[in-house]
């Protein structure tokens, strides 16, 4: 038995314990010593009593020895607490106490987390992590663009989590399941990717295929002005009168083209891809820029003419340049999206392509793709560049009704951009509700990964997170928060963010309210004959009485 654990800790390194910031101590002995294995590292510990409601299970905490020259880093696993002459492991206490069991971590360094031996940690203090000693285990960045608040045992910490802007160049993949904040996570980082600190040229440009009209609102538009962003909105459709902007087929690179007609013949898409590459070669060796009816019928006459080519390939290639699939390039008296107005400093562009089908809205894709692919070369042009695509599992899909070598090349055709993306400084954001059916090479490729509230499936969770513990919290995330991995931070273990929403707020026009007049219909239901009643009636009617006391007092007449 030992003697009240006040006065036991109170002994503990002289008045060292005495500190508030110690909130207990650990307790070892020869039948309890630190476990050494590949995955367990533990230690116990006694909780003072009046501290006892701030000890939570998943916190940091740090054991200490009395002059401060060694610390461990620790996370706490289980909290339990006994009621007095209870046996807790080795030693019996007379008095109510709390029991944590903390598992090891590493020794906190200048240089960082580094291994700690086996030894005797008896008496150490009991304190919580310090947030730069959290930091340190997290190998967060000090700076860079903030993205949200760290939370720490699911609770909102006073550290920030910021991602270095370089790594937003090697792609980013945002998922999570609809009304978990995954479009208000992106209508808040991306506003603030101008660094006030810097010259307004070194700001990067974004491009945004909105393809559920949910950046086109004025709301978010507003965001990026209160950051100091131009703002152009575009619409791409395939109803020419519906359109402000149209694409330019003379601007697709003949390696790409084949990429927009996916489900083609691999025998036919062959012989349009030689002949789309002999067109292409003609017009820039002429210094041409041809419209998308003069391109397509050149496709045709070519094919006609090409030898050795099978009827059926011919009507397939035929079929292909008049189908929709063309019909929003070159519309009459409409601008084409050019990268050169679009890559522009401090400058956001929405295209809003949220009346069209699926296949349209990757056809605007694989142009964006296309043309800033050519437009983002080292010589010419270093302006910063984020391409960002909602909703990509419609644009790339995994599975569906697209052939699965299209499938495979179109995920090629993304990976390469992606690749050599980090060189140019243009990055790629995808953002998807169902990132199983997001081509999974193009899903790896991304850098950095935000997870939010997810349903499933759990294995995607457990191979996306590399945590299984997190992959299993994923599904009960609250709106906001969200997990964050990233191959360039290289962190031990995701870190757990909360998101804050967006700072703008649009101005609200107080707009009397307008009063319906009563349907007319209403009125014949009254008598005719009982006219002065009926005008008296026309002057309720004009206030706005309602339609069931009207009806009633019709009935008794």
């Amino acid at each position: 038995m030992i003697g009240t654990l006040d006065s036991k800790i109170k002994t503990i390194g002289g008045n060292h314990m005495t500190e508030p910031k110690y909130m207990g101590k650990i307790v070892q002995s020869e039948s309890s010593p630190l476990e050494m294995s590949s995955k367990k590292r533990r230690l116990k510990a006694i909780v003072r009593e009046e501290v006892r409601e701030q000890a939570r299970e998943g916190s940091y905490y740090v054991i200490e020895s009395e002059n401060g020259s060694v610390r461990l880093l620790a996370l706490c696993i289980k909290i339990e607490s006994f009621s007095k002459n209870e046996n807790i492991s080795f030693k019996n206490f007379d008095e109510f106490v709390t029991h944590a069991e903390l598992e090891v971590i590493g020794k906190l360094s200048d240089s960082g987390i580094v291994e700690n031996d086996n030894g005797n940690y008896h008496d150490y203090g009991l304190r919580k992590a310090y947030p730069d000693e959290i930091r340190k285990w997290l190998k967060l960045p000090a700076g860079g663009l903030y993205c949200g608040d760290l939370l720490i045992d699911k609770e909102v910490s006073e550290m920030k989590f910021c991602l270095p802007t370089e790594l937003l160049y090697y792609s980013l993949f945002v998922c999570g399941s609809k009304g978990s904040g995954k479009t208000t996570c992106l209508r808040t980082l991306l506003p603030r990717t101008i660094n006030p600190d810097e010259p307004h040229e070194k700001a990067p440009s974004i491009v945004i295929l909105d393809v559920e009209g949910e950046f086109a609102d004025r709301g978010s538009q507003g965001l990026f002005e209160s950051g100091g962003w131009e703002v152009d909105l575009k619409t791409i459709s395939a109803d020419a009168s519906a359109a402000t902007a149209t694409l330019s087929l003379s601007l697709i690179h003949y390696e790409h083209f084949a990429h927009f007609v996916g489900n083609l013949p691999m025998n036919s898409l062959i012989h349009l891809e030689q002949i789309y590459k002999e067109i292409y070669t003609e017009n820039h060796a002429k210094g041409l820029s041809p419209k998308a009816p003069e391109i397509l019928k050149a496709i045709q006459e070519k094919a006609w003419r090409r030898p050795h080519l099978h009827e059926s390939q011919r009507n397939a290639i035929n079929r292909v340049t008049m189908s929709g699939l063309f019909s929003m390039f070159d519309q009459e008296n409409l601008p084409a999206l050019l990268p050169i107005s679009m890559v522009v400093p401090g400058k956001v562009t929405i295209i809003d392509v949220s009346s069209m089908t699926d296949d349209q809205q990757r056809v605007v894709a694989l142009y964006l793709l296309s043309i800033f692919s050519s437009y983002k070369t080292p010589d010419k042009d270093s302006t910063g560049l984020l391409l960002v695509l909602d909703e990509a599992q419609k644009l790339f899909p995994h599975k569906g009704d697209l052939k699965r070598e299209y499938s495979q090349r179109l995920a090629g055709f993304v990976g390469s951009i992606v690749r050599r993306g980090r060189r140019r400084r243009y990055g790629i954001i995808l953002s998807t509700q169902h990132p199983v059916d997001v081509a999974r090479d193009v899903v790896e490729l991304c850098d950095t990964k935000i997870v939010f509230r997810m349903s499933g499936p759990l294995q995607w969770l457990k191979d996306t997170l590399r945590d299984a513990e997190s992959a299993r919290y994923a599904i009960s995330l609250n709106v906001g928060e969200a997990f964050v991995v990233s191959n360039g931070l290289c962190m031990p273990t995701p870190a757990q963010i909360k998101i804050p929403a967006p700072a703008y707020e649009p101005k609200r026009i107080a707009v009397p309210a307008i009063v319906k007049p009563v349907p007319a219909t209403v009125k014949q239901q009254i008598p005719q004959k009982v006219e002065p009643i009926r005008r008296g009636l026309d002057a309720l009617f004009d206030n706005c009485i309602q339609t069931e006391c009207l009806t009633a007092i019709s009935r008794r007449l």
